[in-house]
């Protein structure tokens, strides 16, 4: 037991020797590396905004131009701008007094 702890005491003995600051100044010296010389800052609490504002420009992702198949004059917008949309939702709807008369107007037309 005596011979272990000599042994153990001894390696612990050795380990510290070879932490000595000589043998670091010495692999400085070997591979050419300059001192640098350092300041230490103690961190400080300081009270941060809540609120943060920022400008920015956002850009949708998806976009569709919309355009009508026929001429009118709009009745109804049931949506708003940038509102999201399902597809085949109605945006617009259009007065279709004219188109309906010119229809009836064709169908005469054609029928005499």
């Amino acid at each position: 037991m005596k011979n272990i702890l000599i042994i153990f005491s001894f390696a612990f003995f050795l380990t510290l020797a070879g932490c000595n600051d000589s043998h670091q100044k010495k692999q400085r010296q070997q591979h050419n590396l300059p001192t640098v010389a350092a300041e230490i800052i103690k961190p400080v609490t300081i009270a941060a905004p809540h609120n943060l504002e920022l400008t920015a420009t956002i850009t949708a992702v998806q976009r569709a131009d919309i355009a009508a198949r026929i001429s009118g004059n709009i009745i109804s917008l049931p949506v708003t701008v940038g509102q999201k949309v399902e597809k085949e939702e109605l945006l617009a709807e259009l007065d279709s007094s004219n188109f309906t008369a010119a229809v009836r107007e064709a169908e005469v037309a054609l029928n005499h």
